[in-house]
């Protein structure tokens, strides 16, 4: 735990103030994805400065930080997830001193009443200023709202009962779009030294204790001495005490009353790098085994510092330097004060870190962080409009945004935590959207290859009622009435035409009536064009052990991602299979096989494409073996067209050689093909 950073009172006293202005943004809409990535331990945009790697352009300039006075450790972030039924608590602004007591604030915050689960304690300050054992953190929490996408975050957050109020200044929207959402970009929140995010950054609960090096798959936060190593001087931006990505420094940061950044020591080591959002990485030529490091935890922080940085949030107050994990991960952040001392003296400072250039920009070190579990990317990634389209995955941005629901709640409860109702069929093996209401509808936003009247198979059931497909002008591309299937849990299909341009877009259904459930869309040339399959199921793998390049990943419709597994030994040296979700069988007559992005020796050579209809045994050839083949560049596509009439649940591809002498083979995305 730290002490709150210095003059405290002074800064939250100006924090309020700025408050009380703050304007509401509403939340955005966001791209419709396949799953892979879980918005709650990994939050926020691909393109976000937590999930942007180093690029290949970034400047490096020696920090020259040197052991710390006092001995280092974690900086407590408390996340927090709020479930519907969690109990409505009053909350108030801290009390004036806050280096000293919060919990005696009686003002109530803008916040008012908010949910709160009734185990959440956050203690207050402990002990006297000067005395042993004083403890004045800096609290930062962040509450992820009942609607699954909300945030709002508060410092310094303080509760003593688990039927009482909380304490702290919160911070909603942030000023910028989707700032207050978990799909947003998440720069900013309550790390109020720098006006940084209370959860982007943080280290997770299990990454410290993953079997992988690379479980860290996100840029870190920093805290230091700033009254040691901080500087008030202008870095060519105008901005003394801070730089982008922070929007302020501390307010006591101005050196010229004789108490600010930089004075400690007689200014001896102040660095005129070194500000508010300042990022700090290891050198890209270290090895981390080299470093001295005694820990693997330590290892993983510092593979993380040299593969995305890490940025300066916040003061510790002290001559010590501190990094920000939750509260959940305290008991697996055992790292030792020299491995902190090492890691941060092999800190160098990013000088052209910018909103344009993020981490020095150029090729970037780790590949864009993968999709969401749900939904979609807040920018960026587009569904293929030849995946087959799950209505339960509808765009997020909550109401008026990625969808419009009668009601506030997930009356089913499944899947996802906002409106709109979910249940899971047995039937189908898949979650639908039901209880569907006239005037309701729900966001999808898609990539569509070529322009072309398409054919939009509807997956449905229930006692029949209509709906249509928009576009973003509101032009109705198409409307469908759904017959009467008897029952809830009888599906059936119907096909209507759609005319659609090529390229980026977002589709809009429209309920025109209630007494139906919708499980998905099947988008086909009316041509009769082939459609990849291979969406909305199950993957599996021989082997997958690196974090964020398992077997999802070669089904998610993104080259950005990959499978990747160990080479074994016998005939067949990995496999990687596909079950198609909702009970789904499928002559596959194509298959397409993509290059992932980088060591093309890992690269399949020899293979065999099997099925089967019960994924053990039974498994048939589809098509010829294949022999010697090569992958002439990354991200290469290659099609394969086979024989095949008999429809399977399960397909498998069995490497038997791969393109070099590595023990690993991997690829971007295999595509299973059907009429």
């Amino acid at each position: 735990m730290t002490v709150f950073s210095r003059v405290m009172t002074i800064r939250l006293i100006a924090i309020f103030a700025t408050l009380t202005v703050a304007a509401l943004i509403t939340a955005g809409s966001a791209m419709a994805q396949t799953a892979s990535r879980d918005p709650w331990l990994r939050p926020f945009s691909a393109d976000s400065i937590w999930n942007t790697s180093l690029g290949s352009n970034a400047t490096y300039v020696n920090a020259n930080l040197l052991d710390a006075g006092i001995g280092g450790g974690q900086e407590v972030d408390w996340l927090i997830r709020v479930n519907p039924g969690d109990p409505w608590r009053q909350t108030f602004f801290p009390g004036y001193d806050t280096q000293r007591q919060r919990s005696n604030g009686t003002t109530e915050s803008w916040i008012g009443w908010t949910q709160i689960p009734d185990s959440l304690i956050i203690p207050d300050v402990q002990g006297e200023p000067g005395q042993f054992g004083y403890e004045a953190p800096n609290a930062c929490s962040a509450f992820l709202q009942p609607d699954g996408y909300s945030l709002i975050q508060w410092q310094p957050t303080t509760r003593l009962a688990s039927d009482g109020p909380l304490w702290g200044y919160p911070q909603r929207d942030f000023g910028e779009p989707n700032g207050g959402n978990l799909f947003g970009p998440g720069h900013r929140g309550t790390h109020y030294g720098s006006g940084l995010s209370a959860i982007g950054g943080s280290i997770r609960v299990g990454e410290l204790t993953a079997s992988n090096r690379d479980s860290i798959r996100h840029a870190v936060k920093l805290l230091m001495g700033m009254g040691k190593y901080g500087s008030y001087v202008t870095t060519g931006d105008g901005n003394p005490g801070w730089r982008w990505p922070a929007i302020q420094a501390d307010s006591y940061a101005d050196p010229s009353d004789g108490y600010g950044y930089g004075l400690d020591f007689g200014g001896q080591y102040s660095n005129p790098n070194i500000e508010m959002g300042t990022l700090l990485a290891i050198d890209k030529t270290a090895v981390i085994d080299n470093l001295g490091l005694t820990s693997e935890k330590a290892k993983k922080i510092a593979w993380a510092l040299q593969n995305y940085g890490g940025y300066i949030v916040d003061d510790a107050g002290q001559d010590q330097y501190l990094i920000a994990a939750e509260e959940a991960a305290r008991g697996e952040f055992d790292i030792s004060a020299a491995d902190i001392n090492t890691l941060f003296r092999n800190l160098k400072v990013i000088t052209n870190n910018t909103p344009t250039s993020v981490g020095g920009g150029g090729t970037r070190r780790v590949a864009t962080a993968p999709r969401f579990a749900y939904g979609g990317e807040a920018v960026g990634v587009y569904t293929p409009i030849a995946n087959r389209i799950e209505a339960e995955n509808y765009d997020v941005g909550g109401p008026g945004n990625g969808y419009n629901d009668s009601d506030p709640s997930n009356n089913d409860g499944e899947y996802r935590r906002d409106g709109v109702d979910i249940l899971f069929s047995g039937g189908e093996s898949s979650y639908v959207v039901g209880g569907v209401q006239p005037g309701e509808w729900a966001k999808y936003s898609v990539n569509v290859p070529s322009a072309a009247t398409y054919t939009a198979t509807f997956r449905y059931s229930g006692f029949g009622g209509s709906a249509h497909l928009e576009n973003a002008n509101g032009t109705n591309l198409g409307s469908i009435t759904f017959d009467n299937t008897n029952s809830y849990d009888t599906f059936a299909s119907k096909a209507i035409s759609v005319p659609l341009p090529a390229g980026d877009q977002v589709l809009k259904l429209v309920a025109d009536s209630s007494g139906y459930n919708v499980n998905y869309i099947a988008f086909t040339t009316a041509s009769g064009g082939l459609v990849n399959r291979a969406t909305g199921g199950t993957a599996s793998a021989s082997s997958d052990p690196i974090a964020g390049e398992k077997a999802a990943q070669a089904f998610d419709g993104s080259t950005n991602t990959k499978w990747l597994g160990n080479v074994e030994t016998g005939t067949i040296k990995g496999w990687l299979q596909y079950q198609f979700g909702g009970g789904a069988s499928y002559a596959i007559t194509q298959y397409k096989i993509t290059s992932a992005n980088d060591a093309p020796e890992r690269d399949p050579r020899d293979w065999q494409l099997q099925g089967s209809n019960n994924g053990t045994s039974g498994w048939t050839n589809i098509g010829p073996a294949q022999s010697n083949q090569t992958f002439t560049a990354r991200f290469q596509t290659k099609t394969y067209n086979v024989t095949n009439s008999t429809a399977y649940r399960y397909y498998r591809l069995n490497v038997t050689a791969t393109n070099g002498p590595s023990g690993l083979m991997q690829l971007s995305e295999l595509r299973l093909l059907s009429q």
